[in-house]
């Protein structure tokens, strides 16, 4: 079953959505590494160990989103197969088979497996923790003191990666202390771990950090919470989104937990269930600490998810055990858990769908960003930065980003003064608008980004339009799948085009040549055309480009001013070179056949359209035909 759940995972490493998040987590990884400290050299969100850790394995298998994402499938791994080992110790083999079998059928808490991010490697530090809390027979922990020290060490590791972790804490030292053959000794080892370890993994970053640390790891979370009731809102939303996509994992997790606190509450013996006791506190005081951020949603509750399903694995194999004597008990039993499992995939799927985690399957994005940081990375005569929130970005490029633009669009605090901005290594608009005056760096901005950018949108357009040429768009790159926008210094020459050519219009302005994208799949063409100023052009101008049949009809077509009315003509300067794309889409049932595809430019006040001449012959037009289209 192992081997079924990694292929699951391989699939969602290869096709799940983009998510911000392991963008900023390997950058934080590869800066680590080459020796920034956390929180003093950049802002970083969460507790400090992740970044060591992978950027540690992403040394040695190289840097890249893949990379970081089976790295944190191989956690989420681990984390599921200690699962399975723990129920099978509490309830035998069937209830190993059905905790493995609830976590491969959730497959939204699987999406967060999958992606870089702190949930595996946490996950997976609680479970080896958990192994090591695992009672005899007689529900006691042998007095030996390293399996309490190795076990709170791994809490306080997990900790160290994630701080909601921190809620399980108590129910956990609790346990090992209460259910220890020598409690005293079992009591001072957790006490002193607890004080040792936080300021050993925490201590140094607060020292040299102070007021960075403390707001990275504290108020980040807290500090745009508009009001309680608001939070309060969020908290009741967050909640109920949880009890209805993990319904199942809940049901029977928490049902089983709370029958074992009755039977140990009548019979006053907490030792017999004394460990899936503590499980279910650990899972409820996750819950709890999940609700707290002001970003609180359902998918932070995934880390819950291996902690219930041991409780509902261990919780059905005991109930199948007492019911499975006759032959219609077997069937109603194994019929209930089939159905059990059906709903939890079918609420998992759901889940996935509401929240596009696949997007428009089978897109693979990250082959699709590659695309887009090859272009950047084709560019000549920028230096090695990225001005960009898109961290994704910057990680398939291989570049870095600006001081300050490390954690995305999370780092855009466009109120602050600029002097709390650079104390906390964030961005605030001014600083923003000053990197695009300086127009010597590529800008890459996706729709998700320019929603964001509150502060003042009019302001950061007109710095944008006045310094830079939008280039290139890449669709579905963003985490809603919407649109990556690549914008270039003016003057600064693109890419060569993949088909070249000469065609000279009027008013110094000469066609070099074209890209072509024949995307048959999505029913579109997509058309860049690569524009030469000779001279300055006197007037602004519309570009056209369209698809005519083998008579000479329209069928589609596009028209504006270049770069999506952003660079227009009387705009452009001698010498320069302008990158102007074009989405044709092509209309539904259309006919098999060669087509036309063809650009020029007309005057919009009268629609007269500029006379050409291409090479190599002395022949004027008013089109340029760039080649035929065959749709099959």
């Amino acid at each position: 079953m192992l081997l079924a759940a990694a292929l699951e995972f391989a699939l969602f490493i290869l096709y799940r959505q983009i998510n911000l998040d392991e963008g900023w987590y390997i950058l934080a990884s590869r800066l680590a590494i080459e020796g920034k400290v956390l929180y003093r050299d950049f802002a970083y969100t969460q507790t400090p160990l992740l970044p060591y850790v992978y950027g540690l394995i992403l040394k040695l298998i190289g840097e890249g989103l893949y990379q970081g994402r089976v790295i944190t499938a191989a956690f989420g791994l681990a984390a599921f197969g200690l699962s399975a080992l723990i129920a099978k110790r509490r309830g035998g083999p069937w209830a190993g088979l059905l905790t493995l079998a609830l976590l491969m059928t959730s497959l939204y808490a699987i999406a967060q497996f999958t992606y870089t991010a702190t949930y595996g490697l946490s996950s997976a530090l609680m479970m080896a923790a958990l192994a090591l809390a695992l009672p005899d027979r007689n529900g006691t922990l042998p007095s030996s003191g390293w399996r309490v020290l190795a076990g709170m060490g791994l809490m306080w590791l997990a900790v160290a990666a994630r701080l909601s972790v921190v809620a399980a804490i108590l129910p956990y030292g609790v346990y090992v202390v209460l259910a220890n053959e020598n409690r005293r000794k079992a009591a001072l080892s957790v006490v002193t771990i607890s004080i040792i370890l936080p300021l050993l993994f925490f201590g140094p970053f607060a020292a040299i950090a102070g007021p960075q640390f403390s707001y990275d790891i504290f108020g980040f979370h807290t500090d745009r919470m508009i009001s309680a009731t608001s939070q309060l809102g969020r908290m009741i939303d967050s909640s109920l989104a949880t009890f209805g996509e993990f319904f199942v994992l809940w049901a029977v997790g928490l049902g089983a937990w709370l029958v074992w606190a009755w039977r140990a509450i009548r019979q006053r013996n907490a030792r017999a269930h004394g460990f899936e006791l503590v499980v279910g506190a650990m899972a409820l005081a996750l819950f709890a600490a999940h609700l707290a951020p002001r970003t609180t949603g359902s998918f932070y509750h995934s880390l819950e998810a291996p902690l219930l399903a041991i409780l509902g694995g261990v919780g059905l194999s005991r109930m199948a055990r007492r019911t499975w004597r006759t032959s219609s008990n077997r069937l109603i039993m194994s019929s209930l858990i089939v159905v059990l499992l059906l709903a939890n995939l079918g609420l998992q799927v759901a889940a996935l769908r509401r929240y596009n985690v696949f997007g428009d399957f089978p897109f693979n994005q990250i082959r699709a960003l590659q695309a887009a940081a090859d272009f950047v990375n084709n560019m000549q005569g920028v230096n090695g930065e990225l001005v960009t929130f898109d961290t994704p970005l910057a990680i398939a490029a291989g570049r870095d980003v600006p001081p300050g633009f490390e954690m995305s669009i999370f780092a855009y605090r466009p109120n602050w003064s600029s002097e709390k901005s650079q104390q906390f290594r964030v961005i605030n608009n001014e600083m923003l608008l000053d990197h695009m005056r300086a127009s010597q760096d590529i800008i890459a901005l996706t729709d998700y980004d320019l929603r964001n950018l509150y502060g003042d949108p009019q302001a950061l357009r007109q710095t944008l339009l006045e310094h830079y040429r939008l280039t290139a768009v890449f669709p579905g790159l963003d985490p809603l799948g919407d649109d990556l926008f690549i914008y270039l210094p003016k003057g600064m020459s693109p890419p060569p085009p993949a088909h070249s050519l000469t065609a000279e219009l009027d008013d110094g302005i000469t066609l070099a040549g074209y890209d072509l994208q024949d995307d048959s799949s999505k029913d579109e063409l997509r058309v860049a055309l690569t524009w030469r100023a000779v001279a300055a052009p006197e007037q602004s101008y519309t570009a056209f480009v369209q698809l005519l049949d083998a008579n000479q009809n329209y069928v589609t077509g596009w028209d504006n001013p270049p770069c999506q009315g952003t660079c227009p003509t009387d705009e452009w300067s001698a010498g320069e070179t302008i990158r102007d794309e074009y989405v044709l889409p092509l209309p539904d049932g259309l006919t098999p056949g060669v087509y036309l595809l063809e650009t020029g430019m007309y005057r919009p006040e009268d629609g007269t359209r500029l006379p050409v001449r291409q090479a190599q012959t002395t022949v004027t037009d008013d089109r340029i035909r760039l080649q035929e289209i065959v749709i099959r």
